[in-house]
């Protein structure tokens, strides 16, 4: 489980950071991010793996159950390292 919730890609925090409190269809996530349909659906099905971002319907929505505990793992010093070191790596 620990490893699950180990920082996020840089492609996973574009997405994220692409969600709205009312949620986005595949095609507005796909628009706004930017990155490729394919890319941008195996991204969405990692994060709802990871219980980040929930599907219902057709709408894909930030998860109420974040806990703190998860936010740091995302947000921390040692997952923002890892994350400029796979942009530096790229």
């Amino acid at each position: 489980l620990r490893e699950l919730m180990k920082g996020l890609s840089s492609l996973e925090r574009v997405v994220l950071e692409c969600m709205t409190k009312d949620g986005l269809t595949f095609d507005e996530v796909h628009e706004q991010s930017g990155l490729h349909e394919n890319v941008c659906f195996n991204i969405l099905q990692a994060l709802i793996i990871r219980s980040l971002i929930t599907a219902d319907g057709p709408r894909y929505f930030l998860s109420k159950h974040i806990s703190p505990l998860m936010m740091e793992e995302i947000n921390g010093k040692e997952a923002r390292h890892a994350e400029s070191l796979e942009l530096i790596e790229a």
